[in-house]
């Protein structure tokens, strides 16, 4: 559980440094207004309605092992992904409108990979607890955690340098995908032994019947001696 409560702060990182700073690295470095950005922030809005849609789809793509494993790879893909995005999209270029596209499509992408990555990260957290209410209040509370640490040192990076807080936020949604990796690792061996437990209980289970009809035919050493010349005689 560990594990997922660092993606889930560093997730709500992320969110929270590319909604506050987005807009005003387009303003600083490509000249956009309020009006311009409002126009993003729908299609963000629509984005992230389509992302809680298709996330059942999504997992059964990318979640083909099924179970815990499945969906810790799922998660690990989208974080990876949005760890890309938002390494590449801050990229400190000229301010041509080729770059201009480039920063808003991959800025979209990070936000859906990122919209995507919540369940995940919460359905995987709630496997290794027993009381879900208190699971999601505490899932809840990393994510107000990873909102302050966002806010204020998100901030206080993009005064240094614009593209930095990104690729700072891009550096650990790398660390985050890795922690996943190990976790997506430990998933498939424990749902190995556990798969290797029930096959061998079925077997025990199809051995039993047997047995117990050999039980029920006995024979004792008399009889077998005073049968075997009968047969040998026919």
């Amino acid at each position: 559980f560990a594990l997922v409560a660092v993606g889930l702060v560093v997730r709500s990182v992320a969110l929270t440094s590319i909604n506050v700073l987005w807009p005003l690295y387009l303003a600083s470095r490509y000249g956009w207004d309020a009006t311009s950005y409002s126009y993003l922030l729908f299609g963000m809005s629509l984005v992230g309605v389509g992302c809680m849609g298709s996330y059942p789809v999504l997992e059964a793509m990318l979640g083909r092992a099924g179970g815990q494993a499945g969906r810790v790879h799922t998660a690990t893909v989208c974080t990876m992904i949005a760890a890309a995005a938002s390494l590449v999209a801050f990229y400190d270029g000229p301010g041509t409108h080729l770059f201009l596209a480039g920063n808003i499509g991959l800025g979209l992408v990070m936000r859906t990979a990122l919209d995507l990555l919540e369940p995940g990260l919460k359905s995987i957290g709630s496997f290794y607890v027993t009381q879900l209410g208190q699971a999601f209040g505490f899932m809840g509370l990393l994510a107000g955690v990873g909102e302050q640490i966002g806010n204020i040192g998100a901030t206080w990076l993009y005064e240094i340098r614009p593209e930095l807080p990104f690729q700072v936020v891009g550096g650990m949604l790398v660390v985050s995908a890795g922690l996943l990796v190990v976790l997506g690792v430990r998933a498939r061996g424990e749902e190995h032994v556990e798969l290797e437990h029930i096959s061998q209980e079925e077997e025990d289970e199809d051995v039993e019947p047997l047995l117990s009809a050999l039980s029920s035919v006995h024979l004792d050493e008399s009889s077998i001696r005073s049968r075997v010349p009968r047969a040998m005689s026919q």
